[in-house]
């Protein structure tokens, strides 16, 4: 039996362990792509990669970092 995706099913996967893929960095890692954002580089991968997988992920400027949980087992 052969499993056949949705289209948008397989873009969600996709994003997903993107993310994920993501998330396993380390934060110097991250700093990288994020530092590569507007790059000729960057620029080129938005050419060969669909627009559609970029679509669900969220992106943010080097540097800036959201805060971490601040409650009272922080402290």
């Amino acid at each position: 039996m052969e499993l056949k995706m949705e289209r948008s099913e397989l873009i969600l996967e996709l994003q997903n362990e993107i993310r994920q893929n993501f998330v396993n960095l380390s934060e110097e890692e991250q700093e990288i792509i994020r530092a590569n954002k507007g790059s000729d580089y960057a620029n080129l991968l938005r050419k060969i990669i669909p627009e559609e997988l970029w679509g669900g992920l969220i992106t943010r400027e080097a540097g800036n970092r959201p805060l971490r949980n601040r409650g009272l087992a922080t402290r």
